[in-house]
């Protein structure tokens, strides 16, 4: 028996694996070159790189205005699905816990989680292919131009959580934008934030429950919109029936203050619970947390989001 538990194992980290591989390959072509020859690095780095070098670019006040539409239209679509694919990975982690493992459901699963990664791997080209028919012919040779210059920044800002989100390779956490990464500066509604973590989708365990928090409104930042979480627990051994979400969970922002859930919307039982949770914004501040209270024995689970300069939200 326990032969074929290392086999079958075996066979699901080369399957998993491989798929992984193939992912990271697919998004990895193209990295050298200019827009043309290796337009990927194009679509990696994207709006942002567009908008950050509009003077040099000679970007005109319509150009910059119709990129950061675009920007803001692809981001908040990503970002849902990224939620949805960061799910769809933890019901394939479940799968993979249990005693008697069913290849197909985790196939159907596996696939379920690819199929999110593609549809977000193609917004991406979606938004690129808009984008470049914004720029002149003669903008588009000072981009690529610009790209191929040896000293040009390769940065690691993919949007986790956003843009780039579900970019779980582990040398292409890049995104279109430049924007959001994890311990990296994001980009979102044209307001630049730094969060803690993973960006808009953090993880973290409480004991025994995986708990992933999920900023699902960023595109609220600096309006008068209430911010809402998306907050799942996922575990194997917890009851979490009890748990009452709120009275467990709360936002503080940098100045001490608290803020008690404005409404909430719950799904799921027993081991698996989930649901969006709304506050009321805080205005003006430089970082946001999210606390857990008192769940699977720990007194307070932390999401932290930190923005690289006060920001009105």
């Amino acid at each position: 028996m326990k032969k074929v538990l290392i086999v079958t194992s075996m066979f699901l980290f080369v399957f998993i694996s491989a798929n992984i591989s193939h992912a990271c390959e697919m998004m990895g072509s193209g990295m050298k070159g200019g827009m043309m020859g290796g337009h990927n690095l194009w679509f990696h780095y994207g709006v942002s790189l567009t908008l950050e070098n509009a003077d040099k670019l000679g970007l005109d006040e319509k150009q910059k205005n119709e990129l950061t539409g675009i920007r803001d239209k692809y981001t908040k679509e990503i970002i849902r699905l990224d939620a949805e694919s960061k799910i769809a990975e933890m019901d394939v982690n479940k799968l993979l816990g249990e005693g008697d493992i069913d290849l197909a459901n985790v196939k159907d699963a596996v696939k379920k989680a690819e199929d999110l990664q593609s549809q977000i791997r193609y917004l991406r080209i979606e938004a690129f292919t808009e984008a470049r028919k914004i720029l002149t012919n003669e903008q588009k040779e000072k981009l690529k131009k610009l790209i191929e210059m040896p000293s040009m920044p390769m940065k690691k800002e993919g949007m986790k959580g956003g843009m780039m989100e579900g970019m779980d390779c582990p040398m292409m956490k890049d995104g279109m934008m430049g924007g959001m990464g994890k311990d990296k500066g994001k980009k979102m509604a044209g307001k630049e934030a730094k969060a803690q973590g993973s960006s808009m989708t953090q993880e973290q365990k409480a004991g025994d429950v995986t708990v992933i928090a999920v900023f699902k409104n960023p595109d609220s930042l600096g309006g008068k919109d209430k911010l809402v979480f998306n907050i799942k627990f996922d575990t194997h051994t917890v009851n979490l029936d009890a748990f009452k979400f709120n009275e467990g969970i709360v936002l503080k922002d940098d100045k001490g203050n608290i803020y008690k859930p404005a409404s909430v919307k719950e799904t799921g039982s027993g081991h698996h619970r989930e649901a969006d949770v709304k506050f009321k914004n805080p205005g003006k501040v430089k970082s946001i947390e999210l606390i857990v209270k008192d769940l699977a024995g720990v007194k307070e689970t932390v999401f932290k989001w930190e923005f690289s300069e006060g920001m009105k939200m």
